[in-house]
């Protein structure tokens, strides 16, 4: 049996499972996008919040660029370039959902 869902409804599905503060409420409807897009071509999925927060992170670009050591071509590179370098490496070695007002990007953990 499929149930069909709303943003609404995917945020409380975080909070019963106990995951509320996995993701914050902007990388959630990120998500929310992501995945209402690729549903459309199926005819539904089961929603799996604990395989979600496993699959997907949302960190802030400065911790990724240290955490996975990108490199920028700048030896002095600016935030807006690190930024921009650690979005080209994800989009190059997986799936780029986008960024948060607070600077965090989401992503598929690779």
């Amino acid at each position: 049996m499929y149930q069909l869902i709303n943003r609404c409804e995917f945020h409380d599905a975080f909070a019963r499972m106990g995951r509320e503060k996995q993701f914050s409420y902007e990388a959630k409807n990120l998500l929310y996008d992501h995945l209402e897009d690729f549903s459309e071509d199926e005819i539904g999925f089961e929603l799996d919040v604990i395989a979600l927060c496993c699959e997907f992170s949302e960190d802030n670009y400065k911790d990724i660029f240290n955490t996975y050591s990108i490199e920028c071509e700048s030896e002095s590179p600016t935030d807006e370039e690190v930024k921009q370098a650690v979005i080209d490496y994800l989009q190059n070695k997986t799936i780029f959902l986008g960024e948060t007002e607070d600077n965090n990007l989401l992503f598929q953990q690779f």
